[in-house]
């Protein structure tokens, strides 16, 4: 019977005991609809307390918290019934355990600062003159005001599912079709795009990129899903409590290009001794 534990099931994915199944562009672009229904899905149900009018916070919390358990049961049942099959002969379930460290998790955390100092180097002065930038911040704002339901989307709903979706299942998927490099572009162009906006679409198109490459080098689900978390912490505290940091960052070519050779150096020192002490 298939196993609904998140833990469980992530610790499986982790252990690589099982494969996942050789996906095609369609089934790719398939499987990138069916998401957005799943989260336009979410969305709505999250709506339903504001549509009752229901305002106190813990209400609102637990709900948020009962509908990301609930949705997340179902993609299991859904996505990963349909692309992956498990072994259920095979070792412990805690056995890779070992990756998730203090080395791993500070390297982790140079390796999302790095990648973010190129992108708001390089890319915010850019993206800044479109509407997508003043909807994000304003779409966080209001779903600060229910701080659990920040927390289930920014870390539950975003990197555990889209990382099982998409550097599981469509990279892994795509890579026994294609070539690694297609599979990785694929990938993360598609992520990108279910983002539906320029400032996420750009971010995270390129995000996708380093982060297939991470898992290509570790083959751990776990340190992405880390990295996601970090980069959405990371953005979220910006753009909520920060607002003049991009001014400081864009303010001219000189700090565009030294910000952006400390994001460098910091990614590819961070990625190196991940590699080194995981591969």
């Amino acid at each position: 019977m298939f196993n609904l534990n998140p833990l469980k099931f992530i610790m499986h994915i982790e252990n690589e005991d099982g494969e996942f199944r050789g996906l095609g562009l369609g089934g790719s672009f398939c499987i990138s609809v069916a998401y957005i229904i799943f989260l336009s899905f979410y969305g709505a149900f999250n709506m339903i307390p504001s549509i009752c009018s229901i305002e106190n916070l813990v209400v609102l919390s637990i709900y948020s918290v009962i509908i990301t358990i609930l949705f997340f049961s179902l993609f299991v049942v859904v996505f990963l019934a349909k692309f992956y099959i498990p072994k259920f002969d095979t070792k412990d379930v805690t056995e890779s355990e070992s990756k998730v460290n203090y080395r791993n998790i500070i390297f982790l955390i140079l390796f999302t600062v790095g990648c973010k100092l190129i992108f708001d180097a390089t890319l915010i002065p850019i993206i800044k003159m479109t509407s997508s930038f003043s909807f994000i911040v304003n779409s966080l704002r209001d779903m600060a005001k229910i701080p659990a339901l920040l927390i289930c989307y920014e870390i539950v709903i975003g990197p555990i599912i889209e990382e099982i979706l998409f550097r599981g299942i469509m990279l892994n998927g795509l890579m026994k079709r294609y070539s690694n490099k297609m599979a990785i572009i694929t990938s993360s162009l598609i992520f990108g795009l279910v983002h539906f906006n320029v400032y996420q679409l750009c971010m995270a198109f390129l995000f996708g990129i380093f982060l297939a490459f991470l898992y290509l080098k570790t083959h751990s689900i776990i340190l992405c899903i880390f990295a996601h978390v970090f980069h959405n912490i990371y953005t979220t505290f910006i753009l909520l409590f920060l607002p003049k940091y991009f001014s400081i960052i864009n303010n001219n070519i000189l700090t565009i290009f030294l910000f952006s050779i400390l994001g460098l150096l910091l990614m590819l020192i961070s990625i190196n001794k991940i590699i080194y002490y995981n591969h």
